[in-house]
């Protein structure tokens, strides 16, 4: 969806303003053509609030970091663990849809589970706005979720990572 003003294009990541108020999304004749992004995680950078994790075991062989090489990783190692991811809190009002990119590597044995999605308590691990299941072996190593949600106050990104696969998040962000 692109933008344009006096021929230049307005990436969504800029704002839009009409009469001082900024818009997030911008309509011509009805038809949406523009809407700003709002990125929690892009490619390294901590968008809104921050980042944090708890994991409710420390195995052999983890890891967590918020930039490698630009991208969000984690990487569970032997043992039941379970890695918890929560962002800080955004306002969600105007916003629809929840968008996760990245891709994983199978790590010790063919199998991993993760669930992200979007809480409206903070320091929740149980999205209630919305969520998505993903089992690692069933979708493809390269993906980009998005996850649909109707909700209007303060949301907080969640991620619970599962053990034996590494994932690479790039970019999470809502539209």
């Amino acid at each position: 969806m692109a933008l344009y003003y006096n021929s230049n294009n307005v990436p969504q990541s800029n704002n839009v303003y009409h009469n001082s108020n900024a818009c997030n999304k911008v309509y011509h004749n009805n038809n949406l053509v523009w809407q700003k992004q709002l990125f929690l995680y892009n490619n390294g950078s901590i968008g809104v609030g921050n980042i944090w994790i708890h994991w409710s075991a420390y195995p052999n062989n983890y890891e967590f970091n918020t930039n490698e090489n630009g991208k969000l990783i984690a990487r569970g190692g032997y043992g039941d663990t379970q890695l918890k991811i929560i962002s800080g809190g955004f306002n969600a009002a105007g916003y629809s849809t929840l968008h996760v990119v990245g891709n994983y590597e199978l790590n010790i044995a063919n199998y991993g589970e993760d669930w992200f999605g979007l809480s409206s308590v903070a320091n929740d691990y149980n999205p209630n706005i919305c969520n998505q299941y993903m089992k690692i072996g069933d979708t493809a190593k390269s993906f980009h979720l998005q996850i649909p949600f109707s909700f209007s106050g303060t949301a907080y990104f969640n991620w619970r990572f599962l053990t034996f696969h590494k994932m690479y998040i790039s970019q999470i962000y809502v539209v």
